[in-house]
């Protein structure tokens, strides 16, 4: 019987820790200069400066229930809080995140922060956090943004240079009119746009 007991614990013990392995796996990024896993090349430190555009010739599209927006500039830029690691997941502040040329008014009031998570592949997912943005049409004002747990923003895809897509589901907030009017009870706004990573360059999720 001591013995079984013992044999349990100890299953029970390789068990926790191949959870404990598989949760840091899951959630490991590493900005990288090349397609390698792990990282070969120059592997991007804290303080990186992540730059991106919007892709010549497309348009942001900002969807509230009550109007479609569309901008046919945007930039969203951020820096690494950290290197990132086997077991870490690379986050860091948006510094800039703006929308102009648009047909109706967006302001940005909160930049918040980004979260970017490795596949193993060269590309990764963007988790978005606190950020907040009113929409002004015809005098309706509205405000959407990304919850402070994580709002899933879009994908990035490595190369030289690496893209960001937007496909956010955004929930609303707060505004002059109710959720009812900014979203026609649906609860959420979306964020469609193509961003081309100007810096650094060539850059890969791994």
């Amino acid at each position: 019987m001591k013995y079984l007991k013992m044999l349990g614990l100890a299953v029970t013990a390789a068990v926790a820790l191949m959870a404990f392995v598989g949760a840091g796996s899951a959630s490991a990024t590493e900005l990288c200069s090349s397609n390698t896993n792990p990282c070969s090349g120059t592997m991007y430190p804290a303080k990186t400066q992540i730059k991106s555009n919007l892709k010549a010739g497309t348009e942001a599209v900002l969807k509230a229930g009550f109007a479609t927006v569309k901008c046919k500039a945007s930039t969203v830029n951020g820096e690494t809080s950290n290197t990132g690691s086997s077991t870490e997941t690379v986050s860091g502040p948006i510094t800039t995140l703006n929308f102009g040329e648009c047909n109706c008014e967006v302001e940005v009031l909160k930049n918040g922060s980004l979260e970017i998570h490795g596949s193993g592949t060269g590309n990764g997912t963007l988790t978005g956090k606190s950020s907040e943005v009113t929409i002004n049409c015809s005098g309706v004002a509205c405000i959407f943004g990304t919850a402070s747990t994580g709002t899933t923003i879009g994908t990035a895809t490595g190369g030289n240079p690496a893209t960001l897509a937007a496909n956010a589901k955004l929930p609303w907030i707060a505004g002059d009119s109710s959720n009812s009017v900014c979203t026609l009870g649906t609860g959420t706004g979306s964020w469609t746009a193509s961003y081309e990573v100007t810096a650094p360059a060539p850059l890969f999720v791994e």
